[in-house]
């Protein structure tokens, strides 16, 4: 790819002003079509190092209104950031719906830093020499995840990008592209002023080192992360007016094509048939049952109830703190009918828990912020840190159910959803995070008897509402939905737990000895 540059490209001054002054008017005016159309665009800007990013979007930003763009300068995670899946902070700083969102440095700049830095230099014909990780690669693993640590962060970015993009936002990534002559002037003049000599890092001078080196792979990951609807843009770099011209140009294309595809899905707006099948999973899927199959005998005396919870929570306690040292994050999650007693499960497990290592997190109906943003966005910065426990009370499945039955989303939003839910417990998976998810079921009856008991107790009246009595109306919607949740979000690396708890005492054994379970097997496989 990158020999397609034409680095040697110059441009006379007037040339340049008149281009300048073109584009600057004109992406003033895409930025207000993108704010009134709630366009989100989200730009990434990559390159060797001083190849002039950071001067090309501190141009680029002056003929734009500031109130509705962002840039954020992505240095090397802090401590703190590396406690969190890789793409938590890039998730935290997606801007809402109509702003522009520009990255200096992109969440593919960790895996550059591993190539140049990490690993050994490619194979230059020297006999016993292996040849580069990448290079030696011919999997594709931007979609696949092969090719080791760099394709997992590379297909990281790839489903990153693609939730994005499915969400309606426009990605634009641009690559400065700088010839090994250029770089090194740069280098130097920057060093010989103390005012800009910081600006040059270890990394700069390492890169025009073994720019050599560096060439193949740096070409390589581009090409390899190159999609139809993310492609790279590729900035000559060389000379300051080609490249600030070329950066603003491709910018203005994108923007004007994408608002373009906008008005037209908006005005042909996608029509799914009621019966058209949902999505296949790419990821190995467990044998579901379904919840009318679940049984409503099972019970625990109060002898047994008493002795196990003492038991199971002490365990739980113990097993907390092995995976307080050890750093193992673990995510829980409850779903269940109303009235199928989470908020009971949750308290005995919290009470077993160090206060300082755990949160709750309640899922209610999303702010007016977090619907300016894809439906995932509030999950993701809220993710549990290295040696904490999350617990949330519902969550991201309200998409697939609630959202789906009510009519909060399109048909074509909660029909994504279930792949986009796969793809976000694959990456909090693969982070090393231990994820558990259970369905506290109870049967009509039994649902029936505990409502009742809410409105005829004034201590517990509070608990009961008409969204409850509307939701057991639409019993047969939402057994349709569970089920199909079931079958299609039950994987091999979150699978579901299912909890009968027409008996509250053995429910919450039963969520006690699952989560034991879950955390015994876990260190042993870490």
């Amino acid at each position: 790819m990158l020999e397609s540059i034409d680095l040697k490209k110059r441009l006379k001054k007037e040339d340049y002003e008149r281009e300048k002054k073109r584009l600057a008017d004109e992406l003033m005016c895409l930025q207000q079509q993108c704010v009134s159309e709630k366009l989100p665009v989200v730009i990434c800007v990559d390159g060797w190092g001083a190849s002039g990013k950071g001067t090309t979007i501190s141009k680029l930003v002056k003929d734009l209104d500031p109130r509705s763009f962002r840039v954020y300068s992505m240095a090397a995670p802090t401590q703190q950031e590396r406690r969190y899946p890789f793409m938590t902070r890039y998730w935290e700083r997606v801007g809402q719906h109509g702003t522009i969102t520009i990255f200096d440095r992109s969440w593919y700049g960790e895996a550059m830093k591993i190539l140049m830095h990490d690993y050994p230099f490619p194979n230059k014909g020297k006999k016993g020499k292996a040849p580069h990780p990448l290079l030696r690669d011919t999997g594709d693993f931007a979609v696949t995840g092969t090719g080791g640590t760099i394709g997992l962060y590379a297909e990281s970015a790839h489903l990153f990008e693609r939730q994005l993009i499915n969400d309606g936002y426009l990605i634009i990534k641009c690559f400065f592209h700088v010839s090994k002559q250029a770089q090194k002037e740069r280098i130097d003049k920057l060093c010989e002023d103390e005012s800009t000599s910081w600006r040059v890092t270890d990394s700069d001078i390492r890169q025009n080192k073994h720019y050599d080196e560096y060439y193949p792979i740096i070409d390589t990951l581009l090409e390899r992360t190159n999609a139809a609807d993310s492609m790279w843009h590729l900035i000559p770099a060389d000379n300051q007016r080609v490249r600030r011209i070329a950066f603003m140009q491709a910018i203005a294309d994108e923007m004007r094509e994408a608002l373009e595809r906008k008005r037209l899905r908006d005005e042909n707006p996608v029509k799914i048939p009621e019966n058209f099948p949902l999505p296949h999973s790419r990821y190995t899927l467990l044998e579901a049952p379904d919840v009318e199959e679940l049984s409503h005998s099972l019970a625990l005396d109060e002898q047994t109830y008493v002795e196990e919870l003492k038991q199971e929570q002490d365990k739980l306690s113990a097993l907390q703190m092995k995976l307080y040292h050890r750093g193992i994050p673990m995510m829980i999650v409850f779903e269940g009918w109303d009235a199928a007693g989470k908020g009971g499960a949750i308290k005995r497990v919290a009470s077993a828990l160090d206060a300082r290592d755990y949160r709750v997190v309640p899922s209610a109906a999303p702010t007016r912020e977090e619907k300016e943003h894809p439906f995932l966005w509030r999950y993701w910065k809220n993710l549990p840190k290295s040696g904490h426990v999350c617990i949330y009370d519902r969550s991201w499945y309200g998409r697939v159910m609630v959202e789906r039955i009510e009519g909060f989303c399109t048909d074509e939003d909660w029909r994504r959803a279930f792949e986009e839910i796969n793809d976000f417990e694959w990456e909090m998976y693969r982070s090393g995070t231990l994820v558990v998810k259970f369905w506290i079921n109870v049967s009509q009856d039994e649902q029936l008897a505990r409502f009742n008991e809410r409105k005829n107790n004034p201590e517990k009246a509070w608990k009961l509402t008409d969204e409850d009595w509307r939701n057991r109306e639409k019993y047969p919607q939402y057994r349709q939905a569970i089920n199909d949740m079931f079958r299609l979000t039950s994987t091999n690396f979150a699978p579901w737990h299912y909890v009968e708890s027409d008996d509250k005492k053995y429910a919450r054994i039963k969520v006690l000895k699952t989560i034991n379970a879950a955390i015994e097997k876990r260190l042993k496989e870490k």
